[in-house]
């Protein structure tokens, strides 16, 4: 988008996600699925519940990314306390969004607007893909759109509260269990 994005950003966006998909030596353990991309997080890096500011952490995020935004990088708070408690497991830990597309208010791109039922609807097949594929374990919704979601689809998973909007006590309350499992499955 002019203004906001550096030249060739859809492209390296695009390559930032075929970094991330690629860097999984074998099948994750666990999903965590999102509501939507977020115009602080995979707006500008192409990957699911991620900022610039993370993916140029390489001890965390050990693959080459670039950086889209004109004015970052961007830190996202969402990704920030997800990687918090997740970061010790990352290679064991695949996010993905319902709606792995931004939506935002209409000629406001630096917005983040809750999807329609109808976008959600329609980014099931691609949802259903990715869960199929993955391989996983156990998948984890973050908040009610993703938990809409992973129940249409027919998928078990648990229900945390989204850290935003002042979730995220209630959060690392949620997720403690799954870092239990993920910290006991380890070694298998």
């Amino acid at each position: 988008m002019p203004g906001t994005d550096r030249r060739g950003g859809a492209a390296r966006r695009r390559g930032n996600l075929r970094a991330y998909l690629a860097s999984f030596d074998a099948p994750p353990d666990l999903l965590v699925v999102g509501e939507a991309i977020g115009y602080r997080g995979g707006r500008f890096t192409g990957v699911p519940l991620s900022s610039e500011r993370l993916l140029l952490d390489r001890t965390r995020f050990p693959f080459e990314t670039q950086p889209t935004s004109r004015h970052g990088p961007y830190g996202e708070p969402t990704a920030t306390v997800l990687w918090g408690m997740l970061g010790p497991y990352r290679p064991r830990v695949l996010c993905w969004n319902v709606v792995p597309l931004h939506p935002h208010a209409a000629g406001q791109p630096l917005t983040n607007r809750t999807p329609t039922v109808r976008e959600r609807r329609a980014c099931l097949p691609l949802l259903q893909a990715v869960y199929s594929r993955s391989q996983v374990q156990q998948a984890v919704a973050l908040g009610n759109q993703a938990a809409a979601a992973l129940t249409e689809l027919g998928i078990a998973h648990v229900k945390v509260r989204h850290p935003a909007n002042g979730g995220v006590t209630a959060f690392r309350r949620g997720i403690q269990p799954v870092v239990a499992w993920l910290e006991q499955t380890k070694e298998s």
